[in-house]
């Protein structure tokens, strides 16, 4: 009809992903975005492949290697850098709040028809006291990289003029607690550091390097196959 409006596109349902771990990536990179509107909602920016923070923990690979942008995993997805504070399930909105808008700049609300939750989890202490001020994690790039720091920081601090064998020793001493997957990986990763690494920047305290294991189980890779443990050990 002459005059009346163009026709308006219907609105395609809203997809909101919470997280950016592995269930978030894979749906992110799959999700039909000519159906839906999908917005990625998470306060880190990229996805970590997990299995290689053990290599990049002592240099073997460099973090960019084990990364990957959300906002290049799929371009089409609108992505928001902010935490998830609650869910409003009766109005179908979540309650977000983001760092990048400052302190004062309060929560903001994030509408959704399908919400796919994909937050993961937080390393658990198990009620020890005097883990998480004194032990590293390895879940994200920021803890391989202190790890690495600490580590260099360790070797370089043993090299100093003024202490005995036994001070370097004591300051060489890396304890690894947990014979699962990525204490087992982690630990096959710091013989190699100090087989390669070790020898050849520090060949005076190489012979002075000392790494346990603590492991409440009778073996490791409980989760695994006999002979996958066996050659663990």
């Amino acid at each position: 009809r002459e005059g009346a409006p163009p026709d308006l596109k219907p609105r395609k349902p809203r997809v909101v992903v919470m997280g950016s771990g592995w269930g978030a990536h894979a749906c992110m990179k799959v999700v039909d975005t000519d159906k839906f509107d999908v917005v990625a909602i998470s306060p880190r920016p990229y996805f970590v492949f997990t299995p290689m923070l053990a290599s990049s923990a002592v240099g073997t690979v460099e973090y960019r290697s084990i990364t990957e942008s959300i906002r290049a995993a799929n371009p089409l997805v609108d992505y928001y850098e902010a935490s998830a504070l609650s869910i409003d399930t009766s109005l179908k909105q979540i309650v977000c709040e983001s760092q990048q808008r400052g302190a004062d700049a309060g929560p903001f609300r994030v509408s959704y028809d399908y919400l796919v939750v994909s937050i993961g989890m937080q390393p658990s202490t198990f009620g020890v006291p005097g883990v998480k001020e004194h032990c590293y994690f390895l879940k994200e790039i920021e803890d391989a990289r202190a790890l690495r720091t600490a580590i260099v920081a360790k070797f370089e601090a043993a090299s100093l003029p003024s202490l005995s064998d036994q001070e370097r020793t004591e300051l060489l001493t890396f304890v690894v607690v947990g014979g699962g997957p990525t204490g087992v990986e982690f630990s096959g990763e710091l013989f190699d550091f100090l087989q390669q690494d070790v020898k050849r920047y520090y060949p005076k305290l190489a012979p002075l390097v000392r790494t346990k294991m603590l492991q409440s189980g009778n073996g490791v890779l409980a989760s695994f196959d006999k002979s996958m443990q066996d050659l663990a050990l």
